[in-house]
């Protein structure tokens, strides 16, 4: 009886050790599929179902078989067949996602704001240091930054004294 106990032993440690290579390969077939067809691992689920079964599947269902995988890296023959055909068809080069019902990747293009945006900054950052440049050292120190005529500000009257001929075109008091 108890050879028959320690055979029976032996032989379900080899099946779960079997179980465990099955399951871990089922896991690493996945993510490759995924990453040879660019897509997450939860869209290879949902092609094949979708091409399994001919239908979208419902959400939790597909939801129960994922989280299945996700904990004990287990997924359904179909799965494995789909991951399979996108391997083979992958290391002969001869992949299509598009086959695998993978929809095309938009492109994205330059962005057409670019050159208004670059032209923008470079604008406000040269007008800022040209302000910079024209503005008097002292002005705004002896507490009288701002007019009492005009714009209200001794800053914008240097400005307006810099691009203008007059010499005082704002009429603010220095």
């Amino acid at each position: 009886m108890g050879h028959h106990l320690k055979r029976l032993r032996e032989h379900s440690e080899r099946q779960v050790q079997r179980m465990d290579a099955d399951t871990a390969a089922d896991g690493r077939l996945v993510m490759d599929a995924a990453a040879a067809l660019d897509i997450r691992e939860f869209d290879v689920f949902m092609l094949a179902y979708q091409r399994r079964f001919e239908r979208d599947p419902l959400p939790d269902r597909i939801e129960d078989i994922f989280a299945r995988y996700m904990f004990v890296q287990e997924a359904p023959a179909y799965v494995r067949q789909f991951a399979r055909e996108a391997l083979a068809q992958a290391q002969s080069g001869a992949l299509d996602p598009a086959a695998f019902g993978v929809p095309p990747k938009p492109h994205a293009g330059p962005d057409r704001r670019g050159p208004l945006m670059v032209w923008g900054v470079l604008g406000l950052t040269v007008s800022f240091c040209w302000l910079l440049i024209v503005t008097p050292a002292d002005a705004g120190r002896d507490g009288r930054l701002f007019c009492d005529r005009g714009t209200g500000s001794a800053f914008i009257g240097t400005v307006a004294r810099s691009i203008s001929d007059r010499p005082n075109p704002l009429g603010c008091r220095r």
